[in-house]
């Protein structure tokens, strides 16, 4: 898991707001996020993702 957060992190880099793809990577980010909070409970990655959201 922490690596899909790693990587979302790397293609938002890549995809900075405006770009076509700026809010689906954000999303797919989020969700990461989402899922490392569900399996390791560490609540700034949920805040993160609701941010992101």
């Amino acid at each position: 898991m922490a690596e899909a957060v790693g990587w979302g992190r790397a293609v938002m880099q890549g995809h900075p707001p405006g770009y076509s793809d700026h809010p689906s990577s954000l999303n797919n980010l989020a969700i990461s996020l989402e899922d490392r909070f569900e399996q390791w409970g560490v609540l700034s990655d949920l805040d993160e993702a609701i941010n992101f959201h």
